[in-house]
């Protein structure tokens, strides 16, 4: 098992970055690792809610970058033990990011292909809901709106 991976990060995420933070033949025999999913969560450049659609220009993410990462691994962890990971990476951005860029990243590797799945999604409710990370999106006509987890 590789120790999971966590960070904040100020500049673009690029999942090309992180693609040796999990195993690979030299950290894990290669026997091992049956399935490395990889999750990209991307700014759309559209809103839509019950009332209206409206043009997205940029999200920006604030957080309490102690707590955060605090919370980052203890979700990593509890990630690895409900579903046996090998490896995980658990990466987020702060700061400005536009349409179709990577606000965050999840990679989990493991022994089987649903268990990979199953974590991602996992993780990714858990992480909006239980880390302290807040979303304000700024909208075409200059509007802003900070959105809450659920």
């Amino acid at each position: 098992m590789n120790e999971p991976f966590v960070a904040l990060v100020e500049e673009p995420l690029r999942v090309e970055d992180y693609l040796t933070r999990l195993p690979g033949d030299s950290a894990v025999p290669s026997n091992t690792i049956g399935a490395v999913q990889w999750f990209l969560g991307i700014t759309r450049g559209r809103t839509e809610d019950e009332r209206q659609i409206q043009k997205t220009t940029d999200l920006w993410y604030e957080a309490h970058a102690t707590m955060a990462i605090k919370e980052m691994n203890r979700l990593a962890s509890d990630a690895v033990s409900r579903f046996e990971l090998q490896g995980i990476v658990l990466v987020h951005a702060i700061g400005v990011v536009p349409p179709g860029q990577t606000s965050v990243i999840v990679g989990v590797a493991g022994r089987h292909r649903t268990p990979m799945l199953d974590a991602t999604a996992w993780i990714m409710e858990n992480l909006k809901r239980d880390v302290p990370i807040w979303k304000r999106e700024t909208f075409h006509d200059g509007s802003q709106d900070w959105i809450h987890p659920q």
